[in-house]
């Protein structure tokens, strides 16, 4: 009798407890490392080094991106929080006075706010809105309006709703949004509620009506209280994507309940004319139901600088820019998209690459370079590979023959003056900034050819060459000898003010104040002595006309002078009051010419150009991470198409286009053989002598086949299933395909003159 399996038995599956360990934090920075390999003549740590110092360097520019955001939103938050609490006071007064009717007057209601009750009629209430102009980069609006929401919900109300146009582009969709937003911010909100009853709880619970009873006194109760505390603000992140008759359906209900829930409207706009662009996209109609106050976000150009002088210049960190990553960030940032996540993102790619790619780079590190340079005993292959860099080998060359054969031959002698020179680079970097704004304030705003209008024009020159070997500084120079003596004392002071920043300049800066209060003395002597030129002017025409009386009675006085002895008199008395004003001029020149050679040897040291310091490609980055920054951000769709119809296999990763990339073969597809044949045709090509050419290539691989055929017969083996021809109805399907595609490409286009033929609009091979 066989046994029948019980119904309680069963099978119970315990699942052990993951015996995985975890890695430590060792492991995971050398697994996250193997991007950095170590170069040859380095120790195999290096690349775990650079690694750790590209992290720290990260880190600190990550921090400092993060803090100048929020320093670049700040105070369009504040203007705009301050303009909605001072519009929300104002309500909350008239509710308190009393709604205005018809023909009333309103001399009791405080009007200091922003936003006033209409008089003309409270039956037509305006809905407070705001245009909020924020900047032409797209990318970078959903940064701000995060910003500006969270900063609205802690200070002015939680019913705080940003709304996109991709997320509603119907209305049902955008009340579906609307009340879902409520119901997060107050959790007693009832769920799936209409429109109609989410206004209505709105209304019970956080607008109540002012009771008549409290009007009597002027006093508000406890619902009228709460009646005036949170508004509904309403942000439209890109107000433009909307559509105009969802736009003119939702404002129109806003408004309708007005006198029920107060709504405050934001619009984001990309262009910089806010409320005449709000204008002329809606229609008269709903534009008067608005009252439009416009703000505006901080210039591109100001982000730009306090990015140059708070992150590129940052002392926790030494890593810098080159002049071509540098360049090309700047003009990508100011003429193409204004993006600061592109820019932030730029920096960051161009340190990545600079660690990885760059030998003994992690010198450049948060702790200081001096001192890891310091406590790193480099080796022989590491002495050789800092002998190899560009500017230590100028370095070398520049020296007496002698030490040059100490630097080659002696590694302690080489270590010592690497480490001056890493001390040199500390020092350069400290006195780089205020240097910068104190040439810029002297020699600013003067006639063409100018040194630049901006600091970061002035930057942009120095890291090509050093300032003072420029020839628009030395024209600058010589038109600032030709400004007023007031100007030049002015600016003199200006540059000093930005010199004395730093305490190694202590006795410059007091030579130079020097020579300018004695250059301020010398200008206020030279008034004042032509003021007394000009008072002695006046006063010789009384004797001349005396003179004049006593010649009349020169047959009385025998004593009169005549007129010729009383000119040369009044001569000799001139020259002399003009001989001291020569002296002085010349003192002024001579005093301004040596406080002008004194800046000019101190900027020839603090603006050298980074590429005339030994060791400076251990901190700048160099033509390689611009290479890198224009093939990730600059993006070249044509150029990115030609290369893959050229060369296919990078794509297809197959082995049969490897055998000639540089020529069409059969196994390509057929819109890149038909692109092959047309990259090597004039400007108009026959359709009928281009099919003939792409029969020609793609027909060789049948052929091949064939003839592998044949031989397979001939050695009686049993041959594997051999492909069939292809037939040309099918090739020349794939050809009229080709074209198509390449007409919808934009390379080629259908022209009237021929029929059978078509131009061609793109020329080159990548």
């Amino acid at each position: 009798m066989s046994s029948t399996p019980l119904v309680a038995k069963g099978s119970f599956l315990f699942r052990p407890t993951s015996t995985k360990r975890k890695k430590s934090s060792s492991q995971a920075s050398a697994s996250s490392a193997r991007g950095f390999q170590a170069f040859p003549g380095e120790p195999a740590r290096s690349a775990q080094l650079r690694f750790e110092a590209f992290q720290q360097c990260y880190e600190v520019v990550e921090r400092s991106f993060k803090n100048l955001s929020q320093l670049q939103h700040r105070d369009l938050a504040v203007s705009l929080v301050e303009f909605l609490r001072k519009d929300h006071a104002f309500a909350a007064a008239a509710i308190q006075a009393g709604r205005p009717t018809v023909g009333e007057e309103t001399d009791d209601v405080d009007t200091t706010g922003l936003y006033q009750w209409p008089k003309e009629s409270m039956d037509v209430l305006h809905i407070p809105t705001v245009a909020l102009s924020a900047g032409s980069s797209t990318l970078d609006h959903s940064l701000l309006f995060d910003f500006l929401c969270k900063r609205l919900r802690k200070e002015v109300t939680p019913f705080v709703i940003l709304i996109s146009a991709t997320d509603c582009t119907t209305m049902k969709r955008l009340l579906r949004l609307l009340c879902r937003a409520v119901q997060e911010a107050d959790s007693s909100c009832p769920d799936h509620a209409t429109i109609s009853g989410l206004f209505d709880w709105l209304q019970s619970q956080h607008f109540a009506a002012l009771p008549q009873a409290s009007k009597a006194n002027g006093q508000l109760g406890a619902q009228g209280q709460k009646a005036t505390q949170q508004p509904v603000v309403i942000v439209l992140q890109d107000f433009e994507a909307f559509q105009a008759s969802l736009l003119d359906d939702f404002i129109t209900l806003c408004h309708s309940f007005m006198n029920r829930i107060p709504f405050r409207l934001i619009f984001g706009l990309s262009s910089s004319s806010s409320s005449e662009n709000v204008s002329t996209l809606l229609p008269p109609g709903i534009n008067e139901l608005l009252a439009m106050t416009s703000f505006h976000s901080a210039p591109a150009l100001n982000y730009l600088h306090n990015v140059v002088e708070k992150v590129l210049f940052a002392s926790q960190h030494p890593f810098r820019l080159g002049y071509h990553p540098f360049m090309m960030l700047v003009s990508q940032y100011l003429n193409l998209n204004h993006s600061v996540s592109t820019l932030h993102q730029g920096i960051k790619l161009a340190m990545l690459e600079h660690f990885r790619c760059m030998p003994l780079s992690e010198i450049c590190t948060t702790t200081g370079r001096g001192k890891v340079f310091s406590q790193r005993n480099l080796g022989k292959a590491e002495c050789n590979l800092l002998r190899s860099l560009p500017t230590v080998r100028r370095y070398i060359e520049e020296q007496e023959p002698q030490m040059q054969l100490d630097l080659l031959r002696k590694n302690d002698t080489f270590k010592t003056c690497m480490s001056q020179a890493v001390a040199n680079l500390d020092t350069y970097d400290q006195q780089l900034l205020p240097s910068l704004y104190g040439v810029h304030s002297l020699l600013r705003d003067l006639p063409e050819p100018s040194i630049g209008k901006h600091v970061l024009d002035v930057y942009c020159s120095l890291l090509k060459k050093s300032v003072v070997e420029q020839d628009t500084f030395k024209n600058a120079t010589k038109c600032f000898r030709l400004l007023s003596r007031e100007e030049i004392i002015s600016r003199l002071r200006r540059c000093l003010a930005h010199v004395e920043d730093i305490p190694a300049n202590s006795a410059l800066v007091q030579r130079c104040s020097d020579s300018v209060d004695r250059l301020q003395k010398l200008s206020t002597r030279s008034a004042s002595t032509s003021d007394d030129v000009q008072s002695s002017r006046g006063n010789n025409k009384c004797p001349s006309a005396s003179g004049t009386s006593a010649v009349a009675d020169a047959s009385t006085s025998s004593t009169v002078l005549s007129t010729a002895e009383r000119r040369h008199r009044l001569h000799q008395r001139l020259r002399s009051y003009r001989a001291p004003t020569n002296d002085q001029q010349k003192e002024f020149t001579s005093c301004l010419s040596s406080v002008l050679t004194e800046l000019q040897d101190y900027f020839a040291i603090t603006l050298r150009s980074p590429s005339t310091l030994p060791l400076s490609e251990l901190f700048y980055c160099g033509a390689r991470s611009s290479q890198l920054l224009k093939q990730t951000n600059l993006a070249s769709p044509r150029l990115s198409v030609q290369q893959a119809l050229l060369n296919p296999q990078p794509i297809l990763r197959c082995k049969c286009c490897e055998e000639s990339p540089d020529a069409p073969t059969s196994s390509m597809p057929p819109l890149s053989v038909a692109y092959w044949i047309c990259t090597e045709c004039p400007r108009n090509i026959n359709l009928h002598d281009w099919l003939v050419s792409f029969f020609s290539i793609v027909k060789g691989n049948s052929s091949r086949t064939e003839e592998e055929a044949g031989a397979r017969k001939r050695r009686k083996k049993k041959a594997a299933p051999v492909e069939q021809p292809v037939d040309d109805s099918v090739w020349q399907s794939a050809f009229i395909q080709a074209v198509s595609e390449l007409q919808l490409l934009g390379f080629i286009k259908p022209t009237k003159q021929k029929t059978d033929h078509v131009r061609r609009l793109v020329w080159g091979r990548c």
